[in-house]
């Protein structure tokens, strides 16, 4: 039976974009504005809720992802009260499901392996990257709070330790980087584990199909959750809570002006999708080799060889990202043609709903702190050829107006998950063009003896995405005969701008512009003179590509226990703590490019691990 009705104030959602909210991220730095302000909450007619049922916790966790499971198991465990979980898709887990390679620091498991802590070199490297723009006290816990978690986990079922294998992080690039405990699909085991431990305890409920419309506040703290279901409204009181709501990556008002050339590009469709992904971590190294900045001596271990993982994981433009021998991204398209898709961090549920409640409550939401981070370009085909050939110098790159716009090859100039001059210059779509003459200097510079080619730079490629171009001419031919009718190809330079869809006149000029720089042995791009190789004759190919991201990130500012702070940035909000992607505090955002500490499952591991316990404490000492 329907109770009786209750009048509260209901946040619109539109006063997230409100004008008096912080400037576009790309025309900031988040980080180097430490006095930004909130905005003004936004007043709105009282709402009135005719409740179907009425429910009462100590903690309620707003949002059943990854990290909000593991702050709920954690925090019913220690301190024995009720936790109730609100999840509005139809399962919970979110995109920790599709998430696979981790960084842990500091854990007992990896003491018992030798494994050296590396934790304050790691740390200190990266806040230098970073110029100590972020608090190292949330630094530091947050790193060892991944080898919290992993110790933690390891409790949680029998023979747990035996189920991991050491291995690096996939995109690991520092020299401090960790040798962890991985798994094949280690996001999916983790939220499969949490929910066995919810299953099992009494004291814990998750309601999915609960989409959280709003919340009471008084004395500014958060003293009830009103969620959504098919039946009706439901009120569920509180003591604390842990906001855990996920990104804002399609609420469409928040991506217009916080990420508006991202919006744009997705909009008008971002070309194709990316290729396959990566599989399992890689196993650890067999013998004596030691592990990278590992003190001298240290013995390398064993481990199992990667398994494949399914094709889900990162948005791509197009398609998914697949694991080998998954489904690829999707096929091609136009320069720019094709849909934006994604199974994971481009989620239909990842509307930002948490950022009306968070303003509602007091916190502090940093809107400077908001970014998306570009992947790209990626490649159209399946081609060995073409896809060897875009990580190679000697292509030309251009965007949809038919111009250069950085020095090729720009993925391995600049990383797969830095595609913000894909984003930035090219307006998210971009096209390699080559001939055979470029593809015979490619050939010839592969075969030189190692000494004579330059080093190879650590990047942040997808494992399994760098490619060698097939070592003869027979074979580059049978492999653009077999993908032909992915790969645009045509015998001149018009013929070629007319089946990309860009201007004759401005890639003729390019392309001009180009070769008259290789016979000066000067690019106006900088491009090294011995890769300077002219196009001068067809057939002419090009390969398009497309722009993807791993998600939106930002939110509610944090301190070092994951609780959230007021609009004054000094003092707390009480009973309040954030986790995940929509919590702030181990990324800046620097004119549009995310720089981390964390990578984001680890982050989703400690942030909630950190969350559940220190929740679990302020419950115990309000007792």
């Amino acid at each position: 039976m329907p109770g009786k009705k209750e009048s509260l104030t209901r946040r619109n959602f539109i006063a997230a974009g409100s004008a008096t909210i912080a400037a576009p991220v790309l025309a900031n730095m988040a980080a180097a504005v430490p006095e930004a302000k909130a905005a003004e909450p936004a007043r709105v007619a009282e709402k009135t809720y005719d409740f179907v049922e009425r429910k009462s916790c100590d903690l309620v966790v707003l949002g059943g992802g990854g990290s909000g499971l593991i702050a709920a198991v954690r925090a019913a465990q220690l301190s024995g009260k009720k936790v109730i979980v609100l999840e509005k898709d139809t399962e919970a887990g979110g995109a920790m499901r599709g998430a696979r390679t981790v960084r842990i620091f500091a854990s007992k498991w990896q003491a018992k392996r030798n494994v050296p802590d590396t934790t304050a070199e790691y740390a200190h490297e990266a806040m230098n990257r970073m110029y100590w723009w972020l608090d190292e006290k949330l630094v530091n816990n947050c790193l060892r709070g991944t080898g919290q978690f992993f110790d933690w986990l390891c409790e949680q079922g029998e023979n747990m330790e035996d189920k991991f294998y050491p291995g690096k992080y996939v995109f690991a690039h520092s020299a401090y980087e960790p040798l962890s405990p991985q798994r094949s699909a280690f996001g999916a085991f983790v939220v499969g584990t949490m929910k066995t431990q919810l299953k099992n305890n009494p004291n814990i409920e998750l309601l999915t199909s609960h989409r959280v419309v709003d919340i009471e506040v008084e004395n500014g703290k958060i003293v009830a959750a009103i969620a959504k279901n098919d039946k009706g409204y439901i009120r569920v009181a509180c003591k604390a809570c842990v906001l855990s709501s996920g990104s804002w990556i399609r609420n469409e008002e928040i991506m217009k002006k916080y990420a508006p050339l991202y919006f744009a590009a997705r909009s008008a469709g971002g070309g194709p999708g990316g290729p396959g992904g990566p599989g399992g971590a890689p196993g650890g190294a067999p013998g004596a080799q030691g592990s990278q900045g590992a003190p001298a001596g240290q013995a390398g271990m064993s481990g199992p060889p990667g398994a494949q993982a399914q094709g889900e994981g990162h948005e791509s433009a197009g398609g998914p990202v697949g694991g080998p021998g998954g489904t690829p991204g999707g096929g091609p398209g136009g320069l720019g043609g094709g849909q934006m898709s994604g199974p994971s961090h481009d989620s239909p549920m990842y509307t930002g709903d948490g950022i009306p409640l968070a303003e509602k409550v007091g916190a502090f939401v940093d809107y400077d702190s908001f970014v998306i981070r570009p992947m790209g370009p990626n490649p159209s085909t399946q081609s060995k050829v073409c896809t060897a050939m875009t990580q190679t110098p000697f292509i030309v790159t251009v965007n949809g107006q038919g111009k250069r716009y950085a020095c090729e090859s720009v993925v391995m100039n600049l990383g797969f998950f830095d595609g913000g001059s894909v984003l930035v210059n090219a307006g998210g779509k971009s096209c390699d063009i080559f001939n055979d003459e470029t593809i015979a200097a490619a050939l010839k510079y592969s075969q030189l003896p190692y000494g004579e080619q330059d080093p190879i730079k650590e990047v942040d490629l997808v494992p399994g995405y760098k490619v060698s171009i097939p070592s003869s001419s027979a074979e580059i031919q049978q492999d653009l005969e077999k993908y032909k009718s992915t790969i645009t190809q045509a015998d001149t330079i018009e013929e070629l701008s007319e089946k990309i869809g860009v201007d004759k006149a401005a890639l003729a000029e390019t392309i001009k512009t180009y070769n008259e720089g290789c016979a000066q042995g000067i690019d106006q791009f900088f491009k090294s003179r011995k890769y300077l190789v002219p196009l001068t004759k067809g057939p002419y190919y090009a390969c398009q590509g497309g722009l993807g991201s791993d998600g939106a990130f930002g939110g509610v500012r944090v301190n070092h226990e994951m609780q959230a702070y007021k609009a004054d940035r000094k003092s707390l909000v009480e009973g309040l703590y954030v986790t995940g992607d929509f919590a702030t505090g181990r990324h800046v955002n620097v004119r549009g490019v995310k720089w981390q500490v964390l990578n984001d499952l680890s982050w989703a591991l400690s942030s909630g691990f950190l969350a559940g316990t220190n929740a679990a404490g302020y419950l115990k000492s309000i007792s």
